[in-house]
């Protein structure tokens, strides 16, 4: 069996790290106080699984910068001192979920092969690997 590494961060460890930093970093880059925006944390699981998939956290911090944003912008507008941030509000303000879970694309897409992979810290996930028939091979 072939072995192959993905070096990338898990969802978990992506939540970790905007907590620490990106969080911090974008409410200083958009001029908010810490209370403003009212619990970005409970939405920064939706940005990661539902509009980042990248190997990193750039995108990531670019979508929270685009949700602080829209909120000190309402602030800065004098429609609210205090912005609440929750999953309604990330689809009005990012647009359509960018991706699906894996789960759904698994078992809606023919073609799609499941295979265990082992991260860095020696935890289990699943990968999908898709294939697609050209048209000589149809015929």
């Amino acid at each position: 069996m072939e072995s192959s590494t993905f070096p990338a961060y898990t969802e978990d460890e992506k939540f970790e790290i905007a907590k620490r930093y990106l969080v911090a970093r974008q409410l200083k880059a958009n001029g908010l106080k810490p209370e403003q925006p009212n619990s970005p944390m409970t939405v920064c699981a939706r940005f990661i699984r539902d509009y980042t998939r990248e190997a990193g956290v750039r995108n990531l911090e670019r979508e929270i910068g685009s949700v602080f944003r829209s909120a000190a912008m309402k602030i800065a507008e004098g429609t609210a001192e205090q912005v609440r941030i929750d999953a309604a509000d990330l689809q009005e303000i990012l647009g359509a979920r960018r991706f699906e879970g894996e789960v759904a694309m698994r078992t809606s897409v023919p073609g799609v092969a499941t295979g265990p992979r082992l991260d860095p810290g020696r935890r289990r996930h699943f990968v999908y690997r898709g294939e697609r028939a050209s048209p000589a091979e149809v015929a």
